[in-house]
């Protein structure tokens, strides 16, 4: 009996993480990125690595308040400064939904001016939920699209919010760079 009651509780740990929900980066770039996850609860204290062409998990977190950025730049900084492209998700636990989102608000003043200063800009990036059952947002390589990722806070050169979400908080978002 006390094997039944240490083993079982570990196991149903272990199943829970394997099937955990991820923000899930492919970095399909020929260059690394380096990355800091951050939300009001959490802020990575030094950046990590997303290594050229190799896919990196985040497990998919509800912080106490707001969403999570993960922010990314093509140098090494020692914080997340400018320039930065987000790729971002927020939890909506009572609507049981997740909503995500890709952000040039820190390296664009908006669609006019281009991404060029962005990372991953030149190069292409997509966001969609793993089942397929949700809208996805693609910025192909060195185009404008205001509509499929956010330029300025507010959203003003949008003719719709480019954000979306997905039914249920059951899967991973993944966010593909460099060949969306």
């Amino acid at each position: 009996m006390f094997i039944m009651t240490i083993l079982v509780p570990l196991f149903m740990a272990l199943l829970s993480a394997v099937s955990a929900n991820n923000a899930v980066v492919v970095n399909n770039c020929g260059y690394d990125l380096w990355a800091w996850t951050i939300d009001a609860d959490h802020r990575t204290p030094a950046p990590y690595i997303i290594n050229r062409q190799s896919i990196h998990y985040d497990e998919i977190r509800v912080p106490s308040s707001g969403g999570v950025s993960i922010k990314l730049s093509t140098t090494n900084t020692g914080s997340p400064m400018r320039p930065v492209t987000q790729l971002e998700y927020t939890v909506d636990v009572v609507g049981n939904r997740i909503w995500y989102d890709i952000s040039f608000v820190d390296c664009a003043t908006g669609p006019a001016s281009g991404g060029a200063n962005c990372p991953v800009w030149k190069d292409g990036l997509s966001v969609v939920c793993a089942s397929g059952n949700c809208r996805k947002f693609t910025c192909p390589a060195s185009q404008e699209c205001p509509s499929q990722v956010y330029y300025d806070s507010k959203a003003t050169a949008a003719p719709e919010q480019p954000n979306s979400n997905v039914a249920g908080t059951g899967g991973d978002i993944r966010y593909t760079l460099c060949g969306a």
